[in-house]
């Protein structure tokens, strides 16, 4: 198995400790992720490129979000705080 697909398969199968994702790859590396990608996007969309460039760029990590989202609700050791803190995480990062 590649790195990548391990990557993603040990924390869609739990594998990986549930703090890890949370706040590792969720609120640490998507949290940069998602902002990295709207501050180029902005500086983007302010020299003049295609707004519709700009939005792909922004709405890039989406699939990424959603993905540590889910591997989050699919834990079984999650507690409530964290299923309601990975949604709120979910749809702040949309927005930024």
């Amino acid at each position: 198995m590649t790195g990548v697909i391990r990557f993603f398969s040990r924390r869609w199968r739990g594998d990986v400790p549930l703090s890890r994702v949370f706040w590792g790859d969720m609120l640490g590396v998507g949290t940069f992720i998602n902002l990295l990608a709207s501050v180029i996007a902005l500086i983007l969309a302010a020299r003049g490129v295609d707004l519709w460039i700009a939005a792909a760029l922004h709405f890039s990590p989406l699939a990424y979000n959603l993905f540590l989202c889910m591997s989050i609700w699919r834990s079984p050791q999650r507690r409530a705080w964290m299923s309601a803190s990975a949604f709120i995480w979910f749809a702040l990062m949309t927005v930024v």
